[in-house]
């Protein structure tokens, strides 16, 4: 048992994953003499989605975090991103429409396993003075604004209480401070939930023999796909491919709700997940001899939400427990990069705490709603069309490394305390990008009424040229405006008029994917 004396910290942070571990990490590299307790209901790191990590979230891992030689020796260096398409008439993988890097990326990434990563931050964190205490059952956290927080808990040896200036909720989707307080709310504009499984024996995608079978698959690419976050994609749903150093794949399908629906029939979530999967050529040929890691099925309902409060005098709340959007793009580790930043920010401040407080709400929220306009909003109406997607990708990636990865990398982790779309300054980029993504869903639905949604998802290929952040960067952007206003004159001027009230949710029936019946 310990004494009341031990009982006593400056912060202390609830979950022991990278949100709470980097918290605690920078917390002491701030200010080393801060006492900080960790507590986690586990007693070790399990597998966990979030595993591919993008620009900024692999300079917070191995510049902010210091984590680069040991990303490199012990995880998967990541090259891009890659799409996949097809159709009903694609019969192999020459058929399979894509969009990706010819070569490597300039600026790679890595593709991580998420339970060797929380404890190596965790054992860091430690290293320079963290406690930590797991399992610990947080019973309940008692706010005392501009006073001591105490934290009531459950451990090994009975119930104990904690107090501490700070508390840091870090304990993700659990939320337990946000649903504790009733801050959670569930943005039911946006119902998605995604199956994740891990599998072994998948066929890599760079095999030497399906490079043989099929020639120009094999000519589309000449860097490394296997070790790029793959997506096949189908309508309405998508799924991400990840090669993790222990050699498993992490599948994960995330799919609108509003658009599939899974046959009575299926009952697993294996079942559920191949239902949409075996529709792709590419997906039947790298799983056919696949085999399943046992007990590794994830299944996660209602996907995105936000809490009303992010901060306050006494607590912060960060990475998934602040909020959740979606794994596309796999903005997870970057919300965490911001969110931690700003509570180092907040908690290391010796005035203005109650401004600073109202300011991250403020900033957050609004990163948070604009990210979804711009991004995410109906994304799913138009993610399996091989036209539509691979402007938005184009375009979204060239936004991010423009506004977001150029400024972390030239500047340094100060950047982080900049959420994306937060300032006001940011209010036209936000609304460039809205517009061009409200196009795309506008076009969908005309596709989708004159039934050539998906058309040119077979035999279609765009190879990307990896961003650079120098001069040649607005350029290229400015340049890809032809790709958009090709689909204008093409084919957009028949949506000019259409109100996007009308075509969500009057057309929604058009746009389910046949043969697929409530569950």
């Amino acid at each position: 048992m310990e004494t009341e004396q031990s009982n006593q910290w400056d912060v202390i942070v609830v979950g022991a994953g990278v949100a709470g571990a980097a918290t605690a990490y920078r917390l002491l590299k701030a200010q080393p003499a801060l006492r900080v307790l960790i507590l986690d209901r586990s007693t070790t790191s399990h597998k966990k989605i979030g595993e591919s990590t993008v620009e900024v979230s692999s300079y917070f891992l191995g510049r902010t975090l210091n984590l680069t030689d040991y990303l490199i020796q012990h995880h998967v260096t990541k090259q891009g991103l890659r799409f996949w398409f097809s159709n009903d008439q694609c019969e192999t993988l020459d058929d399979c429409s894509e969009v990706g890097p010819t070569y490597h990326v300039n600026l790679p990434a890595y593709q991580v396993d998420r339970a060797e990563l929380d404890e190596e931050i965790l054992r860091r964190a430690e290293s320079m003075g963290a406690r930590s205490i797991r399992p610990a059952r947080v019973r309940r956290i008692e706010l005392n604004a501009g006073g001591q927080q105490v934290v009531a808990l459950k451990t090994e040896q009975g119930e104990v209480s904690h107090s501490a200036r700070w508390v840091v909720d870090a304990s993700g989707p659990a939320c337990v401070l946000a649903r504790q307080e009733g801050w959670v709310e569930a943005n039911e504009r946006h119902p998605t939930s995604s199956i994740w499984l891990r599998y072994r024996n998948v066929l890599s995608f760079d095999d030497a023999d399906l490079r043989e079978r099929f020639p120009r698959y094999s000519q589309r690419c000449h860097g490394s796909r296997q070790t790029a976050t793959n997506h096949i994609t189908g309508d309405g749903w998508w799924s991400w491919w990840i090669l993790l150093k222990s050699g498993e794949v992490s599948v994960g399908v995330v799919y609108d709700e509003r658009i599939v629906q899974f046959p009575a029939e299926l009952n697993s979530m294996e079942a559920k997940m191949r239902y949409l999967l075996d529709r792709s050529p590419l997906a039947r040929e790298i799983l056919k001899e696949a085999t399943l890691v046992p007990n590794s099925a994830v299944y996660r309902g209602k996907l995105p939400y936000l809490s009303s409060s992010l901060a306050g005098d006494g607590y912060v709340v960060v990475g998934d427990a602040a909020g959740f959007l979606d794994p596309f793009y796999s903005p997870g580790m970057d919300w965490i990069a911001f969110t931690t930043g700003a509570a180092v920010d907040l908690i290391t401040r010796d005035q203005g705490i109650v401004k600073a407080a109202a300011r991250m709400n403020e900033v957050y929220r609004r990163s948070y709603d604009r990210w979804f306009q711009a991004l995410y909003e109906n994304k799913y109406y138009y993610v399996g069309d091989f036209d539509l997607m691979r402007m938005a990708m184009i375009f979204d990636l060239g936004g991010y490394y423009y506004g977001v990865v150029r400024p972390i990398y030239k500047k340094g982790s100060s950047e982080f305390l900049k959420p994306i779309f937060g300032e006001i300054s940011t209010t036209i980029p936000f609304l460039i990008i809205r517009c061009y993504h409200r196009r795309l869903v506008k076009m969908a639905a005309s596709r989708r009424s004159r039934g050539v949604y998906g058309q040119n998802n077979k035999g279609a290929a765009h190879r990307l040229l990896s961003y650079t952040l120098d001069w040649r960067l607005p350029l290229r952007l400015l340049w890809n405006l032809r790709i958009w206003l090709w689909l204008e004159l093409k084919e957009g001027w028949r949506t000019w008029l259409r109100p996007m009230d009308r075509i969500l949710p009057s057309e929604q029936a058009a746009m389910r994917v046949e043969d697929r019946t409530e569950d």
